[in-house]
C-alpha cells in the first residue's frame, strides 16, 4: 500500500507522463537515513525507452517536484525503465501481454503449484486466464507476487 508522499508524487507523475505519451509503470517511495529515495519506473506504450529520455525525465521531473514543493528535505530521484524484464502489476499490464508467455510467482498455491507459466488469454479486473500445460488457470492479482513477460 502506497504511502501519503507516494500518493502525491504519483498524482503529480502520472499526468506529467501521460502528456508525453508514456506510461508511469511504478512509482516507490522510500526513506534513507533523512533522505527520500523516489524510483520512478517509466516506459513507451510498446516499449523501449532510452536512457537518454530517462535522464531527460529525471531532470524534468526534478523541476517539477521542486517547482511543486512537494518532497521536504532532500531527495534522491531515480528515474529507469523497466528494461526486458518489466514487471507486470496492473490489468494495463496484463492485456498488454494477451497471448503472450508469462511467468507468475504466486503467494498461494493453486494445485499445489506456486510458480505457473503461461499465456495470458483473457484479462479481467480482479484476475488473469492463463494457458498453462495443465490447462486454463484463473490467477487473482492479489496472488500474484511478480509476474513477467517470458521473451
Amino acid at each position: 500500500m502506497k504511502d501519503e508522499l507516494a500518493n502525491k508524487l504519483e498524482s503529480l507523475v502520472k499526468p506529467f507522463l501521460e502528456r508525453k505519451g508514456l506510461l508511469l509503470v511504478d512509482l516507490s517511495v522510500r526513506k534513507q537515513g533523512n533522505q527520500h529515495i523516489v524510483v520512478i519506473l517509466t516506459d513507451k506504450p510498446t516499449g523501449g525507452i532510452t536512457l537518454a529520455e530517462c535522464a531527460q525525465l529525471n531532470r524534468s521531473l526534478g523541476d517539477l517536484f521542486d517547482m511543486e514543493d512537494v518532497m521536504s528535505g532532500s531527495y534522491i530521484l531515480e528515474v529507469n525503465s523497466p528494461g526486458i524484464d518489466r514487471p507486470l502489476f496492473k490489468k494495463e499490464d496484463f492485456l498488454r501481454c494477451i497471448n503472450r508467455q508469462v511467468k507468475f510467482f504466486l503467494s498461494q498455491p493453486i494445485n499445489d503449484k506456486i510458480e505457473y507459466c503461461g499465456i495470458i488469454q483473457e484479462v479481467f479486473d480482479d484476475a488473469v486466464d492463463v494457458l498453462t500445460k495443465e490447462g486454463i488457470r484463473r490467477i487473482t492479482y492479489s496472488q500474484i507476487l511478480k509476474a513477467q513477460q517470458q521473451l
